[in-house]
């Protein structure tokens, strides 16, 4: 299983999952992207796992908050944040969420 770990000094409803639904989607073209750093910053490292489209459980998701408890999050951040930990769980995935 492979971890995914999103972190967001600003969580707002939409933004920390917008991530995980590109990595997500049928378009390749967030993956290609990600490839592309990974090749430049990290040229030895294997970037096989980016050229096809992960399947349903395959990954785990650990979404990360910089410096805001999830208690002291706006109201529409925390409702994206229930809506993509029900989304992705409904999928197979198990969601972890963090402040730092």
């Amino acid at each position: 299983m492979g971890t995914f770990v999103r972190m967001r000094r600003r969580i707002g409803p939409n933004n920390i999952g917008s991530s995980a639904e590109l990595f997500f989607n049928t378009d390749s073209g967030y993956r290609s992207e990600v490839e592309k750093l990974f090749k430049k910053y990290h040229p030895n490292v294997d970037r096989t796992w980016l050229r096809t489209r992960p399947k349903n459980g395959d990954w785990g998701f650990y979404l990360v908050s910089l410096g805001r408890p999830k208690e002291k999050l706006p109201f529409f951040a925390k409702c994206g944040l229930v809506k993509l930990s029900r989304d992705l769980s409904e999928r197979g995935h198990p969601v972890s969420f963090v402040s730092v």
